[in-house]
Formats: structure tokens, C-alpha cells, sequence
């Protein structure tokens, strides 16, 4: 994140409790319905959505976005009062340090239980994901500000 602007080139949802592939899932889902393309992937306690903006985003209007489409659909929010629940990175605003890095390398690299996790809708080769990536709608500053604010 630009501490600077308070803006990201992308957000990530992470989820790490029981539920957290199906809240993925929904959260997906109602992403999609709004026009917002997200990919998902797998990770060793639960997984990972991560939305591109096509140019950087203001991160306070994509939190407020992701926490009022989770509260709606029931979705836990990690903080929010529980232990368990998503998280949405980038985590702080005011800092220029951030753990944002640290979740991008750990999906990519292989995890600490060995193994590498894929997103969903491409083939299982980096090319074919990193086209995949590529391919994915990116979401403008405008869209962002649509859907946070409706």
C-alpha cells in the first residue's frame, strides 16, 4: 500500500477458520453479482480471494466495501469482536509496513506444509495462472466507489 495515498493495487481476503471456504465462496458469489471479478484459491487452513484494481484503490473504500458485503451475508469479521473470521489486507492505513507482502509470497511460494496452492479457473502450470491473473477484470476507482457506497 502507498502510505502516501492510502491506495493498493489490490486486496485480499484471507480467511483461516472452519467456514472460511464457503464464506470464500459466498463472498465470491455476491463479489461477482456487483461486477467485481475475484480470484480464488485454496491455502492450508482455508483460502484466499484477491481482487486487482486497474489502477491503485483508495483501501479505505475497498474495507469498507468487503466488511459491509460480509456483514450482510453473515461473513465473520477477524477483529470485529471474534477470534475467528476474514481478514482483509491491506491491513493498516497509516503505516508503510504492512503484512500484505507476506500473504502475497505465501501463496505463491510453496507454504509451510510443502505444498503450493493454485487459483481456481486455470490449469495447474504458473504460466496458465499468471495468464489467468492477467485475464481477470480489474476493478476501477469508480466501481470501487459504486459498490462501497450503494
Amino acid at each position: 500500500m502507498n502510505p502516501t495515498t492510502q491506495t493498493s493495487k489490490w486486496v485480499a481476503i484471507d480467511a483461516d477458520y472452519e467456514q472460511a471456504f464457503e464464506d470464500l465462496l459466498k463472498l465470491q458469489w455476491e463479489l461477482g453479482q456487483d461486477g467485481v471479478a475475484a480470484a480464488l484459491e485454496k491455502s492450508r487452513r482455508g483460502g484466499h480471494l484477491w481482487i486487482f484494481g486497474e489502477a491503485p484503490l483508495s483501501a479505505r473504500d475497498c474495507r469498507v466495501y468487503i466488511y459491509n458485503l460480509a456483514r450482510r451475508l453473515r461473513v465473520p469479521v477477524k477483529g470485529a469482536g471474534l477470534a475467528e473470521g476474514i481478514e482483509v489486507f491491506p491491513r493498516r492505513m497509516n503505516s508503510s509496513q504492512d503484512s500484505s507482502a507476506t500473504l502475497f509470497v505465501a501463496s505463491w511460494c510453496s507454504s509451510c506444509d510443502g505444498k503450493r496452492y493454485w487459483f481456481f479457473g486455470a490449469d495447474y502450470a504458473i504460466g496458465k495462472q499468471l495468464d489467468y491473473l492477467d485475464g481477470l477484470k480489474k476493478l476501477s476507482n469508480a466501481e470501487c466507489r459504486l459498490c462501497c457506497w450503494s
